[in-house]
């Protein structure tokens, strides 16, 4: 597995990106969430149906990385494009084997996400090149490098509208003109948002960097090329006027990456097995206050009326000590079962598989717990206090520790057989903060100081809490941690700080 990585994907939602190779049979993810008492997070509080809920994961695979020249050339059996070329020429030729509709779209929408990567990838790698701080040799040749990245991603646009022309004289089926149509529009939106992106970094270039007019004139033509093809032409100045524009650009988003997507079947298989052991426990328990119970009747007798003090006192005595007894027994296996078997008694697992007919070629397991601060193991315990103000040991003991384990099984030969051009799987999980959010202060507090004409003036000062994330990252053979702080106040995520 690759190291995570944690952002900010709105106000109230902290993102997290996993990649699983497909060659790893089994990738561990583990997350330690410290939150200050304070916030309330803990039991009877706490749920795991709850965390679920405030938690979305989308699962994929990971999208091939080829570069605009590769995609743009015919002759690379890994293109998907080329497959098209080469299926187009064997309908036209007469040759026997017919044309796969089903694979062809497929390939189409496989083209469009490889190019949506091969651009934003290029256009990051650009970007920091074409800043202001480069050297002069550097941003020449990051210069002629975005040269040679606009005239490639222009040939793609003009390519596959030549292909588009070329399938409409072969009398090819309508719903492939449309797949062309589609993919046309995202391939030239990002296109003209990479162009845009790199038109900011060029602003106030010196005369003789010349990119600039040939990126002006690409995003001339292109915008008027989409308006006469009935596309969406340039955005307005009314946000209600784009509504239609950002509805479009998801949609395309969703078709065109849906190919990547996996479908994740909820297996119940490991639920009867938690429900199993937990029954379990519970008979143990309920044994144990029969059995104190029989030794009630053996030791003390049956009370045979209301007067017979001792032995009535004794014998609710030994009974409601059984029934204490039984609960204690009860949660103590229940949780003994929770934190010592991880590896097969988890809360929530799905298996994947590709489209609704796939093989399932693994799965995602995951166990959310709730522990105190001294639950957690020494490693852990460790990073938390590192940098930390001693004088504070008491308060943080009293924190409420949210353990969250993620284990992904990948069967790498199953995977192949179903998507050959993919190398590992990727997931997006966004965790909601809104519930952490419902005991906290008002975001600003009014503090007073002495003005220079001595007055007494009142300023504002933030009102913040920090939520400690500990992550475990892959180091070659061995794992290490990573520490953060989530600063959140009343109205969501403020930032997040970083430190090893």
């Amino acid at each position: 597995m690759s190291a995570p990585t944690v952002s900010i994907h709105d106000h109230y939602q902290l993102e997290l990106k996993l990649s699983h190779p497909l060659d790893v049979p089994v990738s561990t993810f583990e997350c330690w969430l410290y939150f200050p008492n304070s916030l309330g997070i803990d039991e009877p509080q706490f749920h795991k149906d709850d965390f679920y809920g405030d938690m979305t994961a989308y699962t994929r695979f990971q999208t091939p990385r080829m570069s605009i020249e590769r995609l743009l050339d015919e002759r690379d059996t890994a293109s998907p494009f080329a497959w098209l070329v080469r299926q187009q020429a064997e309908l036209c030729s007469g040759m026997a084997s017919p044309f796969d509709y089903a694979a062809a779209v497929r390939a189409i929408r496989m083209f469009g996400a490889i190019y949506r990567a091969a651009v934003r990838d290029s256009t990051d790698a650009l970007g920091a090149g074409l800043c202001a701080g480069a050297s002069p040799a550097a941003r020449a040749e990051h210069l002629a490098a975005a040269g040679s990245f606009l005239g490639n991603s222009i040939a793609v646009l003009q390519r596959i509208r030549r292909y588009r022309v070329e399938t409409s004289s072969a009398r090819l089926p309508a719903d492939l003109d449309a797949a062309l149509g589609a993919v046309d529009d995202f391939l030239s939106l990002h296109a003209l948002e990479a162009w845009f992106s790199l038109l900011r970094g060029l602003q106030g270039a010196a005369p003789e960097e010349c990119l600039a007019p040939a990126l002006r004139a690409a995003i001339t033509a292109e915008t008027r090329h989409r308006v006469d093809a009935g596309m969406l032409g340039a955005p307005v100045d009314d946000a209600r006027g784009n509504e239609g524009y950002i509805a479009r650009v998801n949609q395309l988003k969703k078709w065109v990456l849906g190919v990547l997507h996996l479908r994740l079947v909820s297996n119940r298989q490991a639920e009867r097995a938690r429900e199993f052991a937990f029954s379990f426990a519970a008979a143990v328990a309920m044994s144990v206050a029969v059995v104190l119970q029989l030794v009630a009747m053996w030791t003390v007798g049956t009370p045979k009326a209301p007067q017979l003090g001792g032995t009535l006192y004794a014998f609710i005595g030994l009974a409601v000590g059984g029934y204490i007894l039984k609960d204690g027994i009860k949660d103590r296996l229940k949780g003994w079962f929770q934190a010592g078997i991880p590896h097969w008694l988890f809360d929530r697992r799905h298996d994947m598989c590709v489209g609704t007919s796939g093989t399932r070629f693994g799965a995602v397991e995951g166990t959310v717990t709730r522990l105190d601060a001294w639950d957690v193991s020494p490693a852990v315990a460790q990073l938390r206090e590192a940098g930390e103000d001693p004088l504070f040991a008491g308060e943080r003991a009293d924190e409420d520790v949210i353990h969250y384990r993620r284990l992904v099984r990948i069967n790498a030969s199953l995977a192949h057989a179903q998507a050959p051009e993919m190398v590992a799987v990727d997931e997006i999980i966004r965790l909601s903060v809104v519930r952490w959010l419902r005991r906290m202060d008002e975001p600003l507090r009014p503090l007073s100081r002495l003005g220079e004409d001595g007055q007494v003036g009142r300023v504002s000062a933030a009102k913040t809490y920090r939520v400690t994330m500990i992550l475990t990252l892959p180091s070659g053979g061995a794992i290490r941690h990573e520490k953060l702080a989530v600063v959140v106040c009343r109205d969501g995520i403020v930032r997040i700080e970083r430190e090893r």
